[in-house]
This record gives structure tokens, C-alpha cells and sequence, in this order.
């Protein structure tokens, strides 16, 4: 009897120590395919701050395009200004010479007569 119940130990024993290894390897497996996900979306995570840097980076440089365009637009403006102020004097210039042209033809014709 005592043979019997050595064997039934020992068959339980190494029934248990299977199923521990069983378990075992159920947890490796699991914790590899956990940090099989982990990685991907690590990777993933990469991946989408990369797009986005890339996007802030075009972003910038539209923004920067805006800013320069901004400052030529408002030279272009202030040097139409300018242009334009410049025409009114050579206007009034061109008046002032017509005018005194004629004050002068005047004279000289009153100076004939």
C-alpha cells in the first residue's frame, strides 16, 4: 500500500509540475505578445509624432511665408503711397509751371502791345 501511495504522489507531483510549466510558458507567451503590442505601438506612436512634427514643421514655414508676404504687402503699399504723393507734387508742379507760363505769355503779349 505504501509503494501505491508513493506512485500516486508521485504522478500528482509531476502532474502539478506540468501544469506549472504549462502555466509558465502561457505566461511568456502572454507577456511576449504583450510586449510584442507594446513595441507596435511604440512604433506607431513613432510614427504619428513624426507625421506631426512633419506637419508643425510646414505649418512654420506657411506661417513664415504669411509673415513675409504680410511685410512685402505693406512695403508695396507704403512705396504706392509714397508714389502717389509723389505724383500729386509733380502735379501741382506741372500746374504752378503751366501758370506761370501763362502769366508770362501774358505779359510779353501786353509788353508787345
Amino acid at each position: 500500500g505504501l509503494e501505491r501511495e508513493n506512485r500516486n504522489l508521485k504522478d500528482k507531483a509531476h502532474a502539478s509540475r506540468k501544469l506549472l510549466d504549462e502555466q509558465e510558458k502561457n505566461l511568456s507567451l502572454i507577456e511576449k505578445e504583450t510586449d510584442d503590442d507594446l513595441e507596435m505601438m511604440r512604433e506607431r506612436l513613432h510614427v504619428v509624432m513624426g507625421e506631426n512634427e512633419e506637419k508643425n514643421q510646414q505649418i512654420m514655414m506657411l506661417e513664415d511665408m504669411v509673415d513675409s508676404l504680410t511685410i512685402e504687402a505693406e512695403q508695396f503699399n507704403k512705396r504706392g503711397n509714397e508714389d502717389q504723393s509723389l505724383l500729386a507734387r509733380l502735379g501741382e508742379r506741372v500746374e504752378s509751371y503751366r501758370h506761370d507760363q501763362d502769366e508770362l505769355q501774358a505779359a510779353n503779349e501786353e509788353l508787345q502791345n
